[in-house]
């Protein structure tokens, strides 16, 4: 009887570690839910877990994933070879980082940055794959009307028909930023 005792007590502490360590894996996956765009795929890449912030972005309801290809949220901005080249380093077992745009339900690009694990059973092959995204939308439209001001900027200097620059003066040095394509046509420098 104090050989069942012992079992029983251990069979207890052991059932209470495992509730604690069920208990913290629910408060990190809370945590990770308020933070970040997550979801779980099979190996064919259908969706199998869609958390609030993925229904949010994406316009679609967690019933409409479940069971549907991530290439349901595809914008058609990636190449192909920028896909395979994706599923290759995941279907190989190995963490793939990058940026992705996609679309949601009603047609509007969104964009991410993604990170997507693999979790390989014991012969290394992938069993599911979590994605763990960031929604990087405001950060990449900055980026194109950037980018366009800069091309309509250097339109504007190329047809002036002197030189447009701008130089940084230092105590002890200057150094040109930007010289307008000019400069050959009016003083011969590239």
């Amino acid at each position: 009887s104090g050989l069942m005792s012992t079992l029983f007590q251990q069979r207890d502490e052991i059932q209470r570690e495992l509730q604690n360590a069920l208990t913290d894996l629910a408060h990190q996956k809370f945590a990770m839910d308020q933070h970040a765009i997550v979801s779980i795929a099979d190996p064919a890449g259908n969706i199998t877990y869609a958390n609030d912030k993925l229904c949010q972005i994406s316009g679609y309801t967690r019933n409409e994933l479940l069971g549907r290809n991530h290439r349901l949220l595809n914008s058609g901005v990636h190449s192909k070879e920028f896909f395979s080249r994706m599923w290759a380093t995941i279907t190989h077992g190995q963490v793939w980082n990058g940026e992705l745009c996609n679309r949601t339900k009603d047609g509007r690009f969104f964009w991410v940055n993604a990170t997507i694990v693999p979790m390989c059973d014991e012969f290394d092959r992938p069993t599911m794959f979590i994605a763990i995204r960031t929604d990087i939308t405001v950060r990449k439209t900055m980026e194109a009307q950037i980018k366009g001001a800069e091309a309509r900027l250097r339109r504007i200097t190329n047809t002036v028909p002197g030189v447009v620059f701008q130089v940084h003066v230092g105590e002890a040095y200057y150094k040109y930023n930007f010289v307008s394509e000019r400069l050959q046509d009016v003083l011969g420098l590239s």
